[in-house]
């Protein structure tokens, strides 16, 4: 079976480290090439081809997440640079999420290894000092194509760019049962929040994603107290915001949420992730926190939150709300009257779904009645597909 050459059986990313030129010279003058016969040669250049192509960029190369380690920030710069995928960068994710070397021999070799290389390129960055620097040398070299960005700190482990050695799939399956992170959201949202504003770049959408069960490091809150007039300025030009506290919820992160509501004016996208019982008060909190008044997608989960108030805080936005997202919601309160008062209050709606919904008292499960999964969209008849959810029979839950 003939097989390109092993140079670019690699990773999209590590792909276009180098141009396509250099790339292909570095083939062509390999000592082992002799190996392969013309058609080998013919299926190495298509697929150098495809590299190339534009609908490969927009594939690979839309969203870049990156480690606070020097390599996978001048990865970040590397490709920002590129004058072809650099246009195509829309969104830029970093992990809060760094090694613990204290657990470290615990580890079995196979996996010590992963994260020692991890762990020194850490350690050596943040001894430099130059992390600031960096990223804002990228950020400056992406403003200058004119695109609005995402900005997303989540430690739900991804592929990094510049991470060769420092990463594997095993580290995703094993990094809650070895406690081998820790939970750096201050230090990393400080850091992004800097280099953006040193850049001048422009945020349309923040995204705030806590998913494991890594201990936080530094209080609750996610970034330093003397950059509030920086955030002001950054949550100014948001048009989206998503936030996910489902593992460590507080006062401080509530604070900071509402601090972003509070001042994105032009917000359009609302993703409210809650924690369960936690968000009961939470939700009411940050719906008054919304001024939002061109808010036209709401999707909420994981909520625990009373029927009276979810109906007064979508009230306040049935004039331009398009399109409304529930699951895994525990409402106090009757989900046929919710659905009640979507169907004659919130004639705007395009698109509409509810999964994995119950009604009644959290803590007493013979009380709550689970609403049957259900979902409309545009070109469907919203009063027809609510009116049959009303009519099908309960799913009491034991």
């Amino acid at each position: 079976m003939l097989r390109p050459h092993p140079k670019i059986r690699s990773s999209p990313h590590d792909a276009n480290d180098s141009a396509i030129p250099d790339l292909i010279k570095e083939i062509c003058t390999d000592v082992d090439f002799e190996r392969y016969d013309l058609m080998a040669l013919r299926l190495t250049c298509k697929i150098t081809c495809e590299l190339s192509t534009q609908s490969f960029d927009l594939m690979c190369f839309t969203g870049i997440s990156i480690l606070l380690t020097r390599r996978s920030l001048e990865a970040l710069i590397a490709i920002s640079k590129h004058p072809r995928i650099g246009p195509q960068i829309q969104r830029v994710t970093l992990t809060p999420l760094r090694t613990f070397s204290e657990v470290f021999s615990s580890l079995i070799p196979a996996l010590l290894h992963q994260y020692l290389d991890r762990y020194h390129e850490e350690v050596e960055l943040e001894q430099s000092g130059d992390a600031l620097g960096l990223l804002t040398e990228a950020f400056k070299t992406l403003r200058k194509y004119d695109r609005s960005l995402c900005l997303e700190i989540s430690d739900d482990e991804q592929t990094y760019v510049g991470a060769r050695g420092c990463f594997s799939g095993a580290v995703v399956e094993v990094r809650e049962e070895s406690n081998v992170f820790k939970l750096y959201w201050k230090e990393a949202t400080s850091l992004l929040i800097k280099a953006v504003t040193n850049s001048g770049c422009t945020i349309a959408r923040l995204s705030l994603s806590n998913v494991t069960d890594a201990d936080l490091v530094g209080g609750g809150q996610l970034w330093d107290d003397d950059l509030d007039e920086d955030i002001d300025r950054l949550s100014a030009n948001l048009t989206a915001f998503d936030v996910d506290i489902h593992r460590h919820r507080s006062d401080a992160v509530l604070k900071s949420v509402k601090q972003v509501l509070l001042q994105a004016k032009d917000l359009n996208i609302l993703t409210l992730q809650g924690a369960g019982a936690n968000m009961c008060h939470d939700l009411a909190q940050l719906s008054d926190a919304v001024v939002s008044d061109s808010l036209k997608v709401i999707n909420l989960s994981n909520l625990y939150c009373s029927e009276l108030d979810l109906v007064s805080f979508l009230s306040k936005h049935r004039s331009t709300l398009g399109h409304l997202w529930l699951s895994s919601t525990r409402l106090v309160g009757s989900w046929r009257s919710l659905v009640l008062w979507i169907r004659s209050n919130l004639k705007s709606l395009r698109t509409f779904g509810m999964y994995d919904t119950f009604d009644g008292d959290l803590y007493s499960p013979t009380s709550r009645e689970q609403v049957p999964p259900c979902e409309f969209f545009e070109m469907e008849d919203m009063s027809i597909v609510l009116e049959e959810l009303l009519g099908k029979g309960i799913a009491p839950q034991s």
